[in-house]
């Protein structure tokens, strides 16, 4: 099984990756390139991958003294067209994807 299962009291085997360390690496190197309006996106909050992910988030945005306002949290629950506008709207933040199917509708 690819990704980790929701069933981890069951012998399954799977494979994953450190979603937590890759999100917060992502965003490390966006700040070291001078970015400060980084937006995390979702397409679903449910999945274990993107509470992982969007911990990363924020703890990399913390530990650089950076504060969190809500709209930089967005999750589109596959509302793609609300999703384009709003990046179109506001070209000046940068914006951090979460998931395949997401950036398969940008």
């Amino acid at each position: 099984m690819l990704g980790e299962s929701s069933f981890l009291n069951e012998n399954i085997c799977w494979v994953d990756l450190d979603n937590y360390q890759g999100s917060k690496k992502a965003v490390q190197h966006l700040l070291q390139m001078g970015y400060k309006h980084i937006v995390f996106i979702a397409d679903n909050a449910e999945p274990t991958f993107t509470t992982r992910r969007l911990a990363g988030f924020k703890e990399a945005m913390t530990e650089n003294g950076l504060s969190i306002l809500p709209e930089q949290i967005l999750v589109f629950n596959d509302n793609f067209s609300d999703l384009e506008n709003r990046i179109i709207q506001n070209t000046k933040l940068t914006y951090c994807a979460t998931s395949n199917k997401l950036c398969e509708n940008l």
